[in-house]
């Protein structure tokens, strides 16, 4: 069963304070660190086709639209990981009133009508301790309700919105 199928049945639906630490208390840093180290690490030419061949088919890259696209190019999986994409292979669309940051998958998009907002795996936060404080509004916050203070013009009916995109990660490139 999948962890946010469980939370539901369970009633839950904010990060608890006990699951809060337990994330922390994960070496992400030290685990982050060694994967940078990793994936620095300049690969033998005769290897790179192999590698990051491997790499795209499991992950959906499109080497076509890099620049370059040989594999042999990129000395490293860091290097491959931040390709440079060809001149006019994403064009943003200046008419239109959304765009986009990045490649990526929806998962989840809507108004936020509560003080919580819906993250990745199910997992919903709320907007106080996902945001932090507000330091650009300056005695203008107000504690009781959090969303109601984000907003640019309440009075006007002013809305929040929220976008989470998965970034896969065939989908990283500069």
């Amino acid at each position: 069963m999948q962890w946010r199928a469980f939370r539901k049945r369970q009633g839950e639906t904010v990060a608890s304070k006990w699951e809060i630490n337990c994330y922390c208390m994960l070496p992400l840093r030290t685990v982050s660190r060694v994967w940078g180290w990793i994936a620095d690490i300049e690969l033998p030419k005769f290897l790179r086709p192999i590698v990051y061949g491997l790499y795209s088919n499991t992950f959906g890259v499109n080497i076509s639209e890099a620049q370059p696209e040989e594999f042999t190019h990129y000395p490293s999986l860091s290097e491959f990981f931040a390709r440079p994409l060809k001149d006019g292979v994403r064009v943003i669309d200046n008419d239109c009133c959304m765009v986009s940051p990045c490649d990526g998958t929806v998962l989840h998009f809507g108004t936020v009508d509560t003080e919580h907002v819906e993250q990745v795996k199910g997992v919903t936060y709320s907007l106080k301790n996902f945001l932090g404080e507000q330091s650009w509004k300056k005695g203008d916050s107000n504690a009781n309700n959090y969303r109601h203070s984000l907003l640019h013009k309440p009075d006007v009916g002013n809305t929040l919105y929220q976008c989470v995109i998965y970034l896969a990660p065939g989908d990283y490139h500069r």
